[in-house]
């Protein structure tokens, strides 16, 4: 059985005038279907608009499809049964009350879920062990740093031993110490716990930390579905050179070279070749030739997870 499935999944938004009639329709998940195993650990990301927050809020439930169908561990997305197999922990919004401890906001939290009051007390007590919230339980909600809060918004959304993890830009506003540290929480509870994890993330670090597998969305459709390390294999063939000047240089065309300048500016030139077509001792030689003296500094690399992404996103229809 599947930990997360969804089939045909489409979600239109519609704005209707007084009369109620339809004035401007979006499409904003348009057919999705994908399926994470139980234990799988996935990123499903994209572009600002693509329809990762949407497909979130169809799997929780928040929101109804217009067509297509949503399950979470066998049961229809908005059923009692799939709230009771999933949590939700966002960067975005809070579930703890402000006004309350942390304490006092898991119980009401675990009530809510049906734990009898000693279940709850057992369930806080290893959460504050497992993500380190011992010093916070009596604290005030609205006391929190956005740090400290994260680690018991988490804790919130397992409270009751949801399988499956659904996370939205769950690092989003975090210093970089921060984040690296509860990435790192994330990685050993999951890996520990067994727990499904589907994440969104325009974090690339938090992509490469936590997710086995991508699946990359655009316009509502999903482009791209493997194995993270793959994505990046992809583009394992491309190189990027960069050129530090020395003087100012107008942008000098290689003819049937094989690189294709992608950007350049007073001190710096960006070249990009394909070792299927071009080695790089001869894409070094053809600049030399060209620009000779007046390079200061030259660097070869690979892309990055980053640029792949980024690559992937703006060449997609």
């Amino acid at each position: 059985m599947s930990a997360i499935r969804t089939d045909g999944l489409y979600k239109c938004y519609e704005r209707r005038n007084w009369r109620g009639r339809v004035v401007e329709s979006v499409e904003a998940v348009r057919g999705i279907s994908f399926e994470v195993r139980p234990g799988e650990t996935a990123a499903f990301i994209g572009a600002n608009g693509a329809g990762k927050s949407t497909t979130l809020r169809l799997l929780s439930g928040v929101l109804k499809p217009t067509r297509g169908q949503a399950s979470v561990c066998g049961h229809r997305s908005g059923t009692p049964e799939a709230a009771m197999c999933f949590g939700f922990v966002s960067g975005n919004r809070s579930v703890l009350w402000s006004h309350m401890t942390v304490r006092q906001s898991l119980e009401i939290i675990g009530a809510i879920y049906g734990l009898r009051s000693a279940e709850r007390q057992t369930r806080i007590a290893t959460l504050a062990r497992e993500l380190e919230l011992e010093a916070f339980l009596g604290r005030r909600g609205g006391t929190l740093s956005l740090g400290e809060r994260m680690r018991c918004e988490m804790a919130a959304a397992v409270m009751h031993h949801p399988v499956v993890l659904l996370a939205d830009e769950p690092t989003l506003g975090l210093d970089i110490p921060t984040r690296r540290a509860l990435r790192e929480l994330l990685r050993g509870w999951t890996s520990s716990s067994g727990t499904t994890l589907l994440l969104t993330s325009h974090d690339v670090g938090d992509i490469e930390s936590l997710c086995e597998r991508t699946l990359l969305i655009a316009k509502g459709r999903v482009v791209f579905d493997g194995p993270t390390a793959t994505l990046e294999s992809q583009e394992s063939r491309i190189r990027s050179i960069r050129i530090s000047l020395r003087e100012p240089v107008e942008a000098p065309h290689i003819a049937d070279s094989g690189l294709r300048l992608v950007s350049m500016t007073e001190d710096e030139i960006r070249y990009e070749f394909s070792l299927e077509e071009l080695s790089v001792d001869r894409a070094i030689r053809a600049l030399l030739d060209q620009l000779g003296h007046r390079i200061a500094d030259l660097r070869v690399s690979s892309p990055s997870l980053e640029e792949c992404l980024a690559r992937y996103m703006g060449e997609r229809p």
